[in-house]
């Protein structure tokens, strides 16, 4: 009977005691790993700052306009911090994903190096945050304005400085971006022996004396070309627009706006008594900081703002667009065998102001003083022709 080897070693040679070893990983981080680590890290932001605003909201709420801004601060020294030697180049989301900054120079990136990377890495979310607020700012008491649609620059130059730099790196032969060149860093791999990483940091050293690639440029500027050509498109389009708004629809947009509080947005109906027989209809006007509810309520720009909403919304025009869904409605599912169904009889407004809490990665409303009213809908709409 042969012998039984216990505990007998896998994949083994024949005539060596050795196991077969794992192919280890090159130096040079991949874009996927990159990618994912900046959208972990994101989301990291975003989580924290979300549960600041929904459960300690009387911090942002007492900044005020200075909440983004102390949001994109935040964020600007996590990034930086994490790119430095203090945290061995790594984020969060690089600490998952496995990969760090380095210096070109030597394995760990210098503080004052790190900020200015981090500083190039987010340098349009200021730009964005800018042109919103001018937005908001001039824009608030005539949404008209063709400042409406200046932000739409600022989120299109954040997805072509994205996009740009990772068709920068892709052509890259070590992955640098624009902000790796300029601040001497590159995204290598972690938990690597030293030797293949002192070889591939000294090649880039090399490399890094030369001019970068045409393709790389022309990638970038391509980039941010097109995401400018679409905010410019995006613009006349608003501008076109505006222009073209009707005399009842320019006061209907009007009657949307308190001028200590700019403009209202569409929002879900906060009272739960809505039934099929009533149409919702809500609205909230946001103003960062915190407000003041019996100043509201004594305010004649807020009750004369719902009577204007209710006024504008309630006209023949209104009335007309109403009846034409019902009616379009109800024959279409008599097209398909179905009954109609019956005419809601009143509209329900609800128009609340709410204290806005916005730390930039993350925004919530707060409702502090709601006005409701309902109006019965004239028997022409609610009777079926």
């Amino acid at each position: 009977m042969a012998d039984v080897q216990l505990n007998k070693p896998l994949y083994k040679e024949e005539g060596i005691d050795t196991f077969v070893q794992p192919i280890p990983r090159p130096p040079r981080a991949s874009l996927l790993g990159r990618g994912a680590a900046v959208f972990l890290d994101i989301m990291f932001l975003h989580l924290v700052f979300a549960g600041v605003v929904r459960f300690i909201p009387d911090v942002p709420l007492a900044l005020g306009p200075l909440a983004p801004w102390v949001g994109l601060l935040l964020g600007f020294l996590y990034f930086g911090i994490g790119f430095s030697h203090l945290t061995l180049g790594r984020t969060l989301g690089k600490l998952i994903t496995r990969v760090q900054v380095a210096e070109i120079a030597g394995p760990d990136l210098p503080l004052g190096r790190a900020f200015l990377r981090a500083g190039l890495f987010l340098w349009p979310l200021p730009v964005q945050l800018l042109l919103r607020n001018i937005a908001e700012h001039y824009a608030g008491t005539n949404p008209t304005s063709i400042y409406t649609s200046i932000e739409v620059f600022g989120t299109m130059l954040i997805f072509g400085w994205v996009l740009g730099n990772l068709g920068f790196a892709a052509f890259d032969p070590y992955g640098r971006t624009v902000y790796d060149r300029a601040a001497d860093s590159v995204v290598i791999n972690a938990e690597l022996e030293a030797e293949p990483v002192a070889a591939y940091l000294a090649d880039v050293r090399t490399a890094s004396l030369e001019p970068p690639l045409r393709r790389s440029i022309t990638t970038l500027g391509l980039a941010l070309t097109v995401c400018m050509a679409f905010a410019a498109a995006s613009s006349i389009s608003i501008m076109r627009q505006l222009r073209d708004l009707t005399p009842v629809a320019r006061e209907r947009v009007q009657a949307l706006v308190v001028p200590q509080f700019g403009r209202a947005w569409p929002a879900p109906p906060l009272s739960e008594a809505v039934t099929t027989e009533t149409i919702p209809v809500s609205f909230h006007f946001r103003k960062r900081g915190h407000v003041d509810a019996e100043a509201l309520k004594a305010d004649v720009a807020t009750t004369g703002t719902f009577e204007r909403l209710i006024a504008n919304t309630t006209g023949p025009d209104f009335m007309e667009e109403i009846q034409d869904y019902i009616n379009s409605s109800n024959m279409d599912r008599m097209k398909r065998g179905e009954a109609p169904t019956s005419a809601p009889e009143r509209i329900q407004f609800e128009l609340s102001f709410v204290e806005y809490a916005d730390l930039f990665f993350a925004k919530e409303a707060h409702p502090v003083y709601t006005l409701s009213r309902e109006i019965d809908l004239p028997t022409s709409i609610t009777e079926l022709q």
